[in-house]
């Protein structure tokens, strides 16, 4: 009766100790090494003030933070192309004095995004990439948003330069 409960519990141990997991990050072929990154100006449809010119400016900016050289073009191996999906502002805290008055807003910001190799045109890795921040109403809430807008797109660029360096 002992000799099948041991026998049992090596086998189920034997059983569990070769799974795995996986995470949901795409792994790439060694063969695929960035040496110079190029990063066109990033693409949206939604209508908000220079916002192409801060994602793309972002984008650089995590990208060279992270080691990462970015060259024109011609002289590329890869180029990063990148499009904002959406922006959502959602409600935090009301005002206590006031309670249809909103005071503390999150802003969403979702980009979404695609590594292709330039000589091929083949997408090498893709994915989103999420960016968050909070903030306070002041007088004008437009003034507001477009405060927070750098913030969310600058932890969303990180979360991208983050994902392109540990995958290559």
């Amino acid at each position: 009766m002992r000799k099948n409960k041991m026998n049992t519990f090596i086998s189920l141990l034997l059983l569990f100790s070769s799974c795995s997991y996986q995470t949901n990050i795409p792994k790439i072929n060694k063969s695929h090494q960035i040496k110079q990154l190029h990063i066109p100006l990033v693409e949206t449809k939604l209508s908000y003030p220079r916002i192409e010119f801060l994602a793309t400016q972002s984008l650089i900016k995590s990208c060279l933070q992270q080691g990462i050289k970015i060259v024109p073009l011609s002289k590329s191996d890869f180029s990063l192309e990148a499009n904002i999906k959406n922006i959502n502002f959602h409600p935090l805290e009301k005002n206590p004095e006031d309670t249809l008055e909103t005071e503390k807003f999150l802003m969403k910001i979702t980009l979404k995004w695609q590594i292709k190799e330039v000589s091929s045109g083949k997408i090498i890795l893709q994915n989103e990439s999420e960016g968050t921040s909070k903030f306070y109403r002041h007088q004008n809430l437009e003034i507001s948003r477009a405060n927070a807008l750098p913030h969310s797109l600058g932890k969303a660029s990180n979360k991208i330069a983050n994902q392109i360096a540990n995958q290559f």
